[in-house]
């Protein structure tokens, strides 16, 4: 899979772009939870000098924000979007298991009608940051996370087949079985694979 897929999403409020001021977002700043969790979530997505040694900071309180909304709140209808900001940010500090944990929550349990699209990406942001939790997981879990990853990598192509990245996946995860001499299951998506070509 490609690590270079952003996983923000660019539909969050209040925006900032490199030109973005500290005096800018305080002026745009509403003092309430959720505005306060925004943005400092959008404090971390700032991409200046000054700001980027905020960033993790700023993810953190975001991530504590989100959390104790979450546990609080957690039949409020904006629990799904801020479970997909909370992945964001914890993918960000590279939280990697608890960053798929919330990613997957949104795509396969939280997911409304309108946030289709959003749980598409949240799905396949959780298999990227598996691939960057098995490079930075010790050799006595490893294994473990990468079964779980094969799980999620079947999980994403039976719930979005005709995603254009399902080829791939299934590619990565054949070839996987196939290293594992799981012959049967790499069978089975190498079947797949040629029925989607």
């Amino acid at each position: 899979l490609q690590n270079n897929i952003n996983v923000k999403s660019n539909t969050r409020e209040p925006s900032l772009n490199r030109n973005t001021t500290s005096d800018d977002i305080q002026s745009g700043f509403v003092n309430d939870g959720r505005s306060h969790a925004l943005f400092k979530h959008a404090l971390a997505d700032a991409n200046t000098e000054e700001l980027v040694m905020l960033s993790d900071q700023a993810y953190k309180k975001a991530v504590a924000y989100y959390q104790n909304y979450l546990s609080t709140f957690n039949q409020d209808d904006i629990v799904p979007k801020l479970r997909f900001y909370m992945g964001e940010a914890l993918f960000e500090l590279a939280e990697y298991q608890q960053a798929i944990e919330a990613f997957e929550t949104f795509a396969f349990i939280d997911v409304l009608p309108e946030d289709a699209p959003s749980a598409q990406e949240a799905a396949y942001a959780a298999l990227l940051a598996y691939d960057l939790l098995i490079s930075t997981t010790t050799s006595q879990k490893a294994e473990w996370v990468k079964q779980q990853y094969r799980k999620s990598q079947a999980r994403f192509v039976n719930s979005f087949a005709n995603d254009p990245r399902s080829p791939q996946i299934v590619l990565s995860l054949m070839q996987d079985l196939f290293k594992q001499k799981q012959y049967l299951a790499a069978q089975e998506w190498a079947i797949w694979l040629l029925a989607s070509s």
